[in-house]
């Protein structure tokens, strides 16, 4: 083989290889920045939840949200935000704020216009130390991630 022969074949290979990979680096790309939104939410939604504002959690609520509380209870979507304007109209009763809890060990994964994200954190109560494991399921609805279901256990 000379080796004007060699550089064709490898200029012919290079070619091929190109377009097959182009579509995988795009796709994963955009599952990085569909993670990247989904650990964001997960941060605005911490936020408006330890404030208890019920208005901030909404835009993230899909109409078909589900909560299985970490006492074992199930809401839906109008029943978790009443019971987060009950537990805002509570505080400012007593004056009485609830620290924001950090968000620990958050790992995603994302599929299809579905996304999952995992997570955990410790808050500290009167009584005891509550350690609790979260898992969201998000859906893409349009450009936007709802919050589809959350689970929540804590010991």
């Amino acid at each position: 083989m000379t080796s004007s022969s060699f550089g064709n074949a490898v200029v012919l290979l290079v070619c091929t290889c190109i377009p097959t990979s182009i579509p995988v680096l795009s796709q994963t790309a955009s599952r990085n920045a569909d993670e990247q939104k989904l650990i964001e939410i997960e941060h605005q939604l911490n936020e408006a939840d330890a404030h208890h504002n019920a208005d901030q959690l909404s835009k993230y609520l899909d109409d078909s949200y589900t909560i299985k509380s970490m006492e074992g209870k199930v809401f839906d979507k109008s029943a978790a935000l009443a019971s987060v304007r009950l537990d805002s109209e509570a505080e400012r009763k007593t004056r009485q704020s609830q620290p924001v809890p950090m968000l620990e060990g958050l790992k995603t994964a994302v599929l299809d216009g579905s996304g999952l994200v995992v997570f955990h954190f410790t808050v500290d109560t009167d009584k005891q130390t509550l350690h609790c494991q979260v898992t969201d399921t998000f859906l893409k609805r349009s450009d936007d991630w709802k919050l589809a279901g959350r689970v929540a256990t804590c010991h």
